[in-house]
């Protein structure tokens, strides 16, 4: 779930400004100022990370998940229905994304054992270093090729996934 996330969402933050002037048409300080809203709302983490002390991890990363996913699709649905819309979707997509860093950590060090905290974090860093350098060169060839929606479609898909097998291991836990 943690891979497809960095997968998704280094690429929607390298291309979301070029896809708002290019999809969408918005002007370059219009695009600008949507993409800076992503990263306003990363105070979201200091109430998911407290939310999740005192309800559980799955359940804050399946929602956080779940709304970086309605928010990357909306941005995707919405283009051509104004900046308001727009700018709702990408503030949708920054509250789920940011809300999920901070819980994702706390649930890893729960689930992995102390005995290999380290070495298994570091693969798990790895890997999403790996995917998050990978799905920029992906989405700029597909954007390309196929053009940007098909690209942002295939990163909402990765937001979706990584929320079906988050909730899966909810169910299961």
């Amino acid at each position: 779930m943690t891979i497809l996330f960095s997968f998704a969402h280094n690429a929607v933050v390298a291309f979301l400004p070029l896809y708002l002037t290019r999809e969408a048409g918005l002007a370059s300080t219009t695009a600008n100022a949507l993409y800076s809203g992503l990263f306003v709302v990363s105070l979201v983490q200091l109430v998911t990370g407290e939310v999740s002390d005192r309800t559980g991890a799955l359940p804050v990363l399946a929602l956080t998940l779940a709304l970086a996913t309605a928010g990357l699709g909306g941005v995707v649905l919405l283009t051509g229905e104004g900046v308001l819309a727009l700018g709702a979707a990408v503030v949708c997509l920054g509250l789920g994304a940011h809300g999920y860093r901070p819980v994702r950590g706390a649930y890893l060090m729960t689930v992995i054992p102390d005995s290999v905290a380290g070495g298994s974090l570091g693969a798990v860093r790895t890997l999403l270093m790996v995917a998050g350098a990978a799905s920029p060169a992906l989405v700029g060839y597909l954007s390309e090729t196929a053009g940007f929606r098909p690209a942002f479609w295939l990163l909402a898909a990765a937001f979706a996934a990584a929320t079906a097998l988050t909730s899966l291991l909810w169910m299961v836990e």
